[in-house]
């Protein structure tokens, strides 16, 4: 009897920006995963909720820390704020199943990351409109009102991940990506920098 053969799993290249050490601890570990003990404080419920959106979004996803990494554009070892000034780091290119990966808009997450409300630059009113009624409710020492409006930005989150909605053309969109873990067989280009 002749088998099916499976369908073809497409895959993305992407990049991530890590330290020297981190790099070299992954080595010894098989792959990069990230340790969510090491998480600043005040990012955990941003990763939390992202963490959330991947177990609903990502086939097999448990529930671990994220490894971010680029989608688009790769890092430009040139630029400043990969990592602190004079740290050594590598730029790991690999490839990831896309239906492991979550793809995220960069600057929208920010939003989430903040505990803001998040409208694509096509709802730039919304966006008004929502802070114009928080500046309102504070003015009028309407505590309730504005706790009931702060609870309404989780909501507006998942728009991060409509990628089309934050495209501009006269400005790059950079693409983030969260995944699970990535093994050593699947990186494909090391590159050694020291930060600028």
């Amino acid at each position: 009897m002749r088998s099916t053969p499976e369908a073809a799993v497409d895959m993305l290249q992407l990049w991530t920006i890590q330290p020297k050490s981190v790099w070299e601890r992954a080595q010894d570990r098989g792959g990069l995963r990230t340790d969510g003990r090491l998480v600043d404080p005040y990012f955990r419920p941003a990763y939390r909720w992202m963490i959330g959106q991947m177990a609903q979004r990502l086939t097999g996803y448990t529930g671990m820390y994220p490894v971010w990494a680029w989608y688009r554009p790769k890092p430009d070892l040139r630029h400043t704020g990969y990592l602190t000034k004079g740290t050594p780091g590598v730029r790991l290119g690999f490839i990831a199943p896309a239906d492991k990966v979550l793809l995220s808009d960069f600057d929208a997450w920010h939003s989430v990351l903040n505990g803001g409300y998040c409208a694509p630059n096509a709802a730039e009113a919304e966006w008004c409109a929502h802070y114009e009624a928080c500046d309102r409710a504070t003015v009028a020492g309407d505590a309730a009102r504005l706790e009931a409006l702060r609870r309404e930005r989780p909501a507006t989150w998942e728009r991060i991940f409509d990628l089309d909605a934050w495209a501009v053309s006269n400005h790059p969109q950079y693409i983030q990506a969260t995944l699970a873990s990535v093994a050593l067989s699947q990186i494909t280009d090391v590159t050694h920098f020291t930060a600028r």
